[in-house]
């Protein structure tokens, strides 16, 4: 036998929890062998948060006969999940958002759709910590297991009014 709840409805503090129409996706998906191998975390988020197709201009820097394909980013191993790409909050660059998903040390390059001027690790509120080479519009990151990692990137198409960034402080024990 196999149940799925969908619904747990309680009544306190709201009366009106959980009332009226309600719309759920969910899956099931046989696999041999264990969930890192059977790719069942790409095959998740393909589900939740399915890829968008957006036809777009091009834009300085990008190869423009590749207008037919194009990633922004790619990992080339499996367990390194980029799961947040946007702008930078202080308007500074570009972050991304990886983290290593099968509890195991991975070295990962991420390879980015168009050159880059430089990058920098973060913390998760965006302070800079420490520069990372790039080479061939890549970066090299190790991962330990289940590591997030933050990253400031700049295109080098893109200007930054903004003066050199110093490394953020870190607390001192006294």
């Amino acid at each position: 036998d196999l149940a799925l709840t969908l619904l747990k409805c309680s009544t306190d503090p709201n009366q009106g929890v959980d009332k009226g129409a309600h719309t759920f996706t969910y899956s099931v998906m046989p696999y041999a062998g264990d969930y890192r191998t059977a790719g069942v975390i790409q095959a998740a988020y393909l589900l939740n948060a399915p890829l968008a197709a957006v036809v777009v201009q091009p834009c300085a820097g990008v190869n423009e006969s590749a207008s037919d394909a194009f990633s922004f980013v790619s990992v080339d191993v499996p367990d390194v999940i980029v799961e947040t790409i946007k702008a930078a909050e202080d308007g500074d660059g570009i972050i991304l958002r990886a983290y290593e998903a099968y509890n195991q040390t991975a070295k990962a390059t991420l390879s980015f759709g168009f050159p880059l001027k430089s990058a920098c690790l973060c913390d998760l509120l965006e302070n800079d910590l420490s520069p990372v080479p790039c080479a061939n519009n890549a970066v090299a990151l190790t991962f330990k297991p289940y590591e997030i990692h933050t990253l400031r990137v700049f295109a080098d198409s893109q200007k930054s009014a903004a003066p050199p960034r110093k490394p953020a402080r870190r607390p001192t024990k006294e």
